[in-house]
């Protein structure tokens, strides 16, 4: 299926391809479920980051993931004071719609969707997007570096960011 725009179906596709790759990451069978859980934590990105930081952050986004990015946002009240980690996967719970047996690994869930992301969009990026996050919530922002991502079998699957507390 095409769109007949090729700026759209090329983001498209982008889309699918950064889904499957996360798919493929999770080792998931459920297509639906990695959108939800990429969504979810794109959502929990979104709301704990500074507006600006979201803003740049998604300029390395294809259009369509910006859509799932920007869905049901609502600028009053943020960013959300999320203080741990255990909050944080709460949270990417609830935007999950985590509910009786519709629930995520949310560890799982960020770290694949962060890892793919951080391929994608570059490490100076994240480091940017992570260096905006409470020092309590940094830890989920441990990315593989490209070197890691083109050698997996050499490197665990995250890499600890060194981040300098102001």
């Amino acid at each position: 299926m095409t769109t007949g725009i090729r700026s759209l179906d090329s983001s498209l596709q982008t889309t699918l391809d950064w889904l499957s790759e996360i798919q493929e990451e999770l080792g998931w069978t459920d297509r639906e479920k990695v959108y939800k859980a990429t969504k979810a934590v794109l959502h929990g990105i979104r709301d704990r980051s500074p507006i600006e930081e979201v803003i740049n952050f998604t300029a390395n986004l294809p259009v369509v993931m910006k859509g799932m990015l920007f869905d049901g946002y609502n600028l009053s009240g943020k960013p959300i004071k999320i203080k741990s980690i255990g909050e944080f996967y709460d949270y990417i719970q609830t935007q999950y719609g985590g509910g009786q047996g519709n629930t995520i690994n949310a560890d799982d869930a960020c770290r694949g969707v962060i890892n793919i992301i951080s391929d994608k969009v570059g490490e100076g990026e994240m480091r940017k997007l992570t260096a905006n996050m409470p020092v309590e919530l940094r830890p989920l922002f441990q990315f593989r570096t490209p070197d890691m991502a083109a050698h997996p079998s050499q490197h665990g699957t995250r890499r600890k960011l060194e981040i300098p507390i102001a």
